[in-house]
C-alpha cells in the first residue's frame, strides 16, 4: 500500500496504546493489521485477546492542510454512527472513541468490525438480481 499524507503511520505499540487508551489498561492486543481500501484515515483491524474484532480508525493529523468538509471528519463520523443506530441503520457499534489529541495528537475511535466485503468487491460475486436487491437495501437504510 503506498503512503498517504492523511494516513498516520502507527507502529505495534502505538495501536496497543490506543487500544488502551480507548478501552482502559487491562485491553490486551491480540494482533492488528492495518487495513487497505480507505482514503483518509487510517484503520487497523485489531483483535483482542478472547477473539473480539474491532477497527481502530485515525485521522489525519489537525495541523494538515485539509479541505474545509474534511476537518474533523472522523468527529462527524462517530457522530454519524450514533444517529444511524438510533435510527436502526445496521452500523458498528462505536465502544471508545478519544478526541483530546493527547495520546498521539489526533482524533480516533474503535467500532466493532463487521464481517464481510466492500460493496465494490463484493458485487463481482452477486447476481444482477442480488446487487439490485443490495441497493434497494442499502437505499432503505439511507432513507
Amino acid at each position: 500500500m503506498s503512503r498517504s499524507r492523511t494516513r498516520i503511520h502507527l507502529d505495534p505499540g502505538e495501536v496497543t496504546q490506543l487500544v488502551r487508551g480507548a478501552l482502559g489498561s487491562s485491553a490486551r492486543v491480540a494482533s492488528a493489521q492495518l487495513l487497505d481500501g480507505g482514503t483518509f484515515n487510517a484503520c487497523w483491524k485489531v483483535v483482542l485477546e478472547g477473539g473480539q474484532s474491532l477497527v481502530l480508525k485515525v485521522a489525519p493529523p489537525p495541523e494538515l492542510p485539509l479541505l474545509h468538509y474534511e476537518q474533523d471528519l472522523l468527529r462527524t463520523e462517530v457522530d454519524f454512527y450514533a444517529r444511524a443506530a438510533q435510527a436502526g441503520v445496521p452500523v458498528p457499534a462505536v465502544v471508545g472513541a478519544d478526541f483530546s489529541r493527547r495520546a498521539i495528537g489526533s482524533d480516533y475511535f474503535l467500532m466493532t468490525c463487521i464481517a464481510g466485503l466492500p460493496l465494490t468487491r463484493a458485487r463481482r460475486r452477486l447476481s444482477r438480481e442480488a446487487l439490485r436487491g443490495v441497493r434497494a437495501e442499502l437505499g432503505r437504510c439511507a432513507a
